[in-house]
């Protein structure tokens, strides 16, 4: 039985995976949050300081400089 990876990235992994640095992708996120322009979209657990999670086609749309994906949310 394989473990399945979540498509779900903290910060950290989502710096790493497209080497920038940290601040760069909480600029981006705070940029999309704002509706400043080219942002990342994210998901922000808890307001107004909590943990940010970044999808992995979120952020492949960004840094190909390409609007995020539209997801249908899931009703719990």
């Amino acid at each position: 039985m394989s473990a399945q990876t979540s498509p779900w990235l903290t910060v950290q992994e989502a710096a790493d995976r497209v080497r920038r640095h940290r601040n760069s992708v909480y600029k981006a996120l705070w940029a999309e949050q704002a509706k400043l322009g080219s942002g990342l979209r994210g998901r922000q657990l808890v307001e107004p300081q909590g943990s940010w999670l970044i999808h992995v086609d979120d952020l492949d749309a960004w840094v190909a400089g390409e609007a995020p994906a539209r997801r249908l949310r899931r009703s719990a």
